[in-house]
């Protein structure tokens, strides 16, 4: 059984979070492990998140909408889903 199969889909806004997310990150050319260590998360933890996976949490969020320069998780969430 590949690794994959061990998670369950995820919904097609837990993919749009992820992508934005992913973008961020390369914008400002942070790495998983920085992003790992903003949230107190290992690297693999932050992979199945950024990859779709597993969906991330409202607290991940929160806390990386603060390191990206949002006040909260609710502005990087309508930045991801295209409400300015």
């Amino acid at each position: 059984m590949s690794r994959k199969q061990k998670f369950p889909g995820t919904s097609s806004a837990s993919k749009v979070v992820a992508d934005y997310i992913n973008q961020l990150a390369k914008a400002r050319c942070a790495k998983q492990t920085d992003l790992g260590r903003v949230l107190g998360r290992s690297q693999s933890y932050v992979q199945t998140r950024c990859s779709g996976l597993q969906s991330w949490s409202l607290d991940d969020i929160d806390a990386l909408a603060k390191y990206f320069g949002f006040p909260n998780a609710f502005a990087l969430l309508d930045k991801a889903r295209g409400i300015q």
